[in-house]
């Protein structure tokens, strides 16, 4: 089964149509950590060196593509083939949240699937200046879709860094002085590092609504200590001095992930028949294990060689996959406190999704996860995804990144060596 979405097909709209828009995070800076670096990043200098050149050669290596939602730099379309293309992720990503709408019951929404590509650096300014690229990029879109007939509602999903991409776009449209003719009716924040510098944007009327999405078994979150000027990054949205009050169209999630003791999922996983158990993850019992996604869960596929459980009870799905699910179920309950996050927990082999809120009386809801067959469907329709294992594997990875690392040394040499030719040609003219 799949959904096969074709570019623009009608000239008047007939039903409501939204714009989905996935912003990846920063490329890896596990390679490059050094001394040199390490200062390059706290005083955010990184251009004309080559830790940037190396990251830029991977952010346009379309090597690195297969293993999340993610294209060429811009804002792309995703293309649902209806023949499976192995390593096309992104197409991959689409199509579940395409079966996930359905499932939500919202057939009368025609959805458009983007991916915006940015440079993937660690640098405040390069973040600045990709989301204000981004906050144009959109509004050209808009305005194209628009003269077609077409009154999109707009909705962005930010991984990591990608939300920070999301929350300067607000940042940008204030000190540019911009006017975007449109509003960012949904921002989704996942694992994203909640900053002080950049956590009170959530304020601005470019944003109608804005989920944070986190996850305490996410220990990457809060490690970027490089562009905040704290010593930590925050996982919550709190108040503070100059942030005085979190705004009620803030909703904040923790995401937790239980499964029995013992039960594995490196293959699709089935339920046990006849079985109803509900836990909330957080009284466990000894045959329970709180198994919380990590970072990389949060948005890579299973097969991403670091940092993906083989036993993550959802593999090789990551959680945003399911947000379309998770959001329309938190949407449907009692409105909560900006303050404090909803807990979801998920035990996917029973079939169970418990939510609970944060009222002055907490109430917890027992909900269906989104059914074994869909979980199995989703599943196998990933696997049929995977990128070939001959191609793509670990071995290969370092590959790529070792030809993006000499490329880098020798465009940074190049450019040294015509820089010392221009200030040669300039003192022998001095000298004349």
């Amino acid at each position: 089964m799949f959904f096969i979405f074709a570019a623009l097909p009608f000239s008047v709209q007939a039903k409501q149509v939204c714009m989905n828009i996935y912003i990846h995070g920063i490329i890896s800076i596990k390679p490059h950590i050094t001394v040199t670096n390490f200062i390059r990043f706290l005083t955010d200098n990184v251009k004309e060196s080559i830790y940037a050149e190396t990251v830029l050669g991977m952010r346009d290596d379309a090597f690195f593509y297969q293993n999340q939602t993610m294209q060429g730099r811009g804002l792309i379309p995703i293309q649902l083939n209806p023949a499976l293309k192995p390593g096309a992720s992104a197409s991959l990503m689409a199509n579940v949240y395409e079966h996930l709408n359905k499932l939500n019951g919202n057939n009368e929404i025609e959805n458009l699937y983007y991916t915006y590509g940015w440079s993937g650096l660690l640098s405040r300014s390069e973040r600045y200046a990709d989301a204000k690229q981004c906050l144009l990029d959109i509004e050209k879109e808009v305005v194209r879709l628009r003269s077609m007939g077409i009154n999109p509602t707009v909705r962005v999903i930010g991984y990591s860094h990608g939300g920070t991409i999301v929350l300067k776009m607000a940042m940008a449209k204030r000190n540019e002085k911009l006017n975007p003719q449109f509003t960012i009716n949904e921002a989704i924040l996942i694992g994203t590092p909640i900053q002080f510098d950049t956590d009170y944007l959530i304020n601005d009327p470019l944003f109608e609504k804005v989920y944070n999405v986190f996850s305490r078994g996410d220990r990457v979150q809060k490690l970027d200590f490089f562009s905040c000027g704290e010593f930590f990054s925050e996982q919550l949205f709190k108040p503070h001095c100059g942030f005085e009050k979190l705004p009620d169209k803030l909703t904040q999630l923790e995401i937790r992930v239980i499964r029995k003791r013992g039960e594995t999922c490196k293959t699709v996983c089935t339920g046990n028949n006849g079985e109803s158990l509900l836990y909330d993850g957080k009284h466990c019992s000894r045959l329970i294990r709180n198994v919380s996604p990590g970072h990389m869960e949060l948005w890579f596929f299973g097969w991403t060689p670091r940092h993906y459980r083989a036993n993550f009870p959802l593999y090789p799905l990551p959680i945003v996959s399911f947000l379309p699910y998770i959001l329309n179920s938190v949407n449907s309950l009692a409105h909560s406190d900006p303050r404090t996050p909803f807990v979801v927990t998920i035990d996917a082999q029973r079939n169970s999704m418990i939510i609970k809120n944060n009222l002055l009386c907490p109430q917890a809801y027992q909900l269906p996860f989104i059914g074994l067959n869909n979980l199995v469907f989703l599943q196998k329709l990933a696997l049929d995804y995977q990128p070939v294992q001959a191609t793509y594997n670990q071995e290969e990875y370092h590959k790529h990144i070792t030809r993006a690392y000499d490329q880098a040394v020798a465009i940074i040499k190049e450019k040294k060596c015509a820089k010392k030719l221009d200030e040669a040609i300039v003192c022998a003219k001095s000298t004349e």
